[in-house]
């Protein structure tokens, strides 16, 4: 008579992610990139920054 259970088996795995090696040039801080997106939208748009 089957329960209908299946067998699962729980073990340690090592997850050693090079990311040092796998991202050659650095990437811009979120803010830097936020400003930077925002930046290359406004001159598709023909706009330009201006302070409040």
């Amino acid at each position: 008579m089957s329960t209908g259970r299946s067998t699962q088996w729980l073990r340690d795995v090592t997850m050693d992610f090079a990311y040092g090696e796998s991202c050659t040039e650095s990437s811009p801080e979120a803010y830097e990139r936020l400003i930077l997106e925002a930046h290359e939208m406004l001159a598709r748009d023909g706009r330009s920054w201006r302070r409040p």
